[in-house]
């Protein structure tokens, strides 16, 4: 390809080795796809265990994020979350991920998601079977409760657990857990503890910033904290996850899982009842007949987000190059998959996907317009 933003990273015809930093659903996702391809991979992470930080929630919802308009950043989210339903669909037949596809209503609550959710089912090709308009009647039939509001109905979505999904990409996979991997640059190499490898993934959320060759990226971390409650008599009726600005998952286990804060400036992931109380509010306003459920306990952690709330995938640039004009002296080899934000579930697997391409040299899985609107060259100009 021309376009040196897309241009394939080459090992001069041997299977290259790969050092993937961080071993939650970023950085496993990768070393999962790589291993599929054929390439050995090394995963490091600081901590003792995998999934140690917002990746290790009990379960988490798995759904596109919505564009009014047809583009390169609704095709991302699209046809990943497509994949991903697929993807987590056979992995169950194989290995216990925790995946229930048991469908998500998107409650309409505002004149915005009307008229945004309108325009996506009427112009961006989505087929009734995989997302439906419905009045507060219909939804309330699908939900298997009352809803006094319409909503966005997708019967593929659902939830998986992030955990079990995270032990499943790290089956059989080199792990190299509880060491602080620092990168240096040696001869065209790049070398961890000692051995030498071809690429490198920062695949390590905000911690990106530490290698001193992606420093420059515009990450900032976001905290979020879910509730767990227990089913009662009204929840246990419900059939689908709910979203109206916060979500609902079904019950699992008898506990639903209700989500999420969003407070930018807070790096802390101590537990907060004020948070609780929060999300809490937000689903009784939405839907006032679940009002009144107990809860069981709580998880925070740390989402990594990007300015334009995109991820940011692919090759790492030169700081100074602009995105037509990136060099590889240096740099060749240096990837990142990081500010997945609250989608982290599905856009991690289809960033996996694509570096894969990348490194292995064969046909990208996204398209051109796609893979710029989420590289980090987009944020060279603006840093």
């Amino acid at each position: 390809l021309k376009d040196p933003v897309l241009r394939p990273f080459t090992s001069e015809g041997k299977p290259p080795r790969v050092a993937v930093l961080g071993a939650g659903l970023a950085g496993l996702s990768c070393g999962y796809m790589l291993k599929k391809a054929g390439v050995h991979a090394d995963i490091y992470d600081p901590a003792e265990n995998i999934a140690s930080g917002a990746s290790g929630n009990l379960l988490g919802l798995y759904n596109p994020r919505f564009f009014a308009l047809k583009m390169p950043e609704s095709l991302y989210y699209r046809s990943g979350y497509a994949a991903a339903y697929s993807f987590f669909k056979q992995a169950q037949d194989a290995y216990d991920i925790g995946f229930q596809s048991c469908g998500a209503l998107h409650l309409i609550n505002t004149p915005e998601k009307d008229r945004r959710f309108r325009s996506m089912t009427s112009g961006q090709g989505w087929h009734e079977d995989h997302a439906q308009m419905l009045a507060p009647d219909q939804a309330s039939d699908i939900a298997g409760m009352d809803l006094n509001l319409p909503a966005l109905y997708l019967p593929d979505s659902g939830f998986v657990s992030p955990q079990k999904l995270c032990a499943f990409y790290a089956a059989d996979l080199s792990l190299k857990l509880g060491v602080q991997a620092e990168v240096t640059a040696d001869d065209g190499k790049w070398i961890i503890e000692g051995q030498e490898y071809d690429a490198v993934i920062l695949a390590n959320g905000i911690a990106a910033h530490k290698n001193i060759y992606a420093g420059w990226l515009p990450l900032k971390n976001v905290r979020g904290q879910i509730t767990h409650v227990q089913e009662n008599g009204v929840s246990a009726k419900l059939k689908t996850c709910l979203c109206y600005g916060g979500y609902m998952s079904r019950s699992h286990d008898g506990v639903h899982v209700v989500g999420s804060s969003f407070q930018r400036g807070r790096d802390d992931v101590a537990a907060d009842p004020a948070d609780d109380d929060s999300n809490l509010e937000k689903l009784t306003k939405a839907v006032p007949g679940l009002s009144g459920l107990q809860i069981s306990g709580r998880q925070a952690g740390l989402r990594t987000t990007s300015p334009d709330h995109l991820p940011v995938i692919g090759a790492v640039p030169h700081f100074g190059d602009t995105i037509d004009n990136i060099r590889d002296a240096g740099q060749k080899g240096l990837f990142v998959s990081t500010g997945h934000g609250s989608h982290g579930i599905v856009s991690s697997l289809t960033a996996a996907v694509y570096l894969t391409d990348l490194i292995t040299d064969t046909p990208h899985s996204l398209p051109q317009s796609t893979a710029k609107a989420v590289c980090a060259a987009r944020f060279v100009k603006t840093v």
